[in-house]
């Protein structure tokens, strides 16, 4: 029985840093690039919208691929 780890929590925000959206990115095992892609994409979409992403708790595996990615910047 494979159990779900949370890899990390997104927050939308518009330009005056309300809440628009949030949601737990999670699934079994380790994140993969996958999840780095998706992150990636909802990044760039919400920055074409006038929107930040903000991401918190994210765990050491993601946070290693998002850096190793060149995406910093989605971390701060």
């Amino acid at each position: 029985m494979s159990t779900t780890a949370q890899w990390c929590r997104v927050v939308i925000t518009d330009c005056h840093g309300s809440a628009i959206a949030s949601w737990t990115v999670g699934g079994a095992g380790n994140p993969d690039v996958g999840v780095v892609d998706s992150i990636a994409r909802l990044h760039l979409e919400a920055k074409r919208r006038g929107h930040i992403v903000v991401l918190s708790q994210v765990c050491a595996d993601l946070a290693a691929l998002i850096r190793f990615a060149g995406l910093d910047d989605v971390l701060s």
